[in-house]
This record gives C-alpha cells, structure tokens and sequence, in this order.
C-alpha cells in the first residue's frame, strides 16, 4: 500500500507500508512496517526507525540529515536522555 501523511505540523510523508492486525481483547493492536523514511521539514532531520506513539510523539532511531547521513552530534547522546520534546 502506499499513503500521504500530514502531520497536526502540516509535515508531509509519503510512504509505502504494509499492516496486519491482532486481537487482544477489547483492543486491537496494529503492527505496521514501513518501508521508507520520516522527514521533519520543521527540525530538517529524519529518520529510518520511528513509531509515533501519541500525537506529536515520536521515539525514533538516530536521526540524520538532508543528505541521509546519521548526525553525529545525536549519536554522541546515545544512553542519555535527548528530545524535541
């Protein structure tokens, strides 16, 4: 499958994805696995690895720049707490 995204930001993603479903109960939980990457035209960064959890709320590998190169200042915070947040 292939969607547009826009974020309460107005950021844009256009990613393809596939999803399966499970039933847990009186809940359900959706396992989905994007193929593609998150580009934040506010913070210019992206990443691979991102699960938006609720609202704005991401938790993410580390990100990288425009050119798709990891940013080294981030993976010097690896084991600390960092956010946008």
């Amino acid at each position: 499958m292939h969607t547009r995204a826009v974020s309460s930001l107005g950021e844009e993603a256009r990613v393809d994805f596939s999803f399966r479903t499970l039933e847990m109960g009186d809940r359900m939980w959706v396992a989905v696995d994007l193929e593609g990457e998150f580009w934040s035209q506010r913070l210019q960064e992206g990443a691979y690895y991102w699960v938006q959890f609720a609202g704005p709320y991401l938790v993410h590998s580390v990100p990288f720049d425009a050119s798709g190169k990891l940013k080294q200042e981030e993976i010097e915070k690896l084991g600390q707490p960092a956010s946008h947040g």
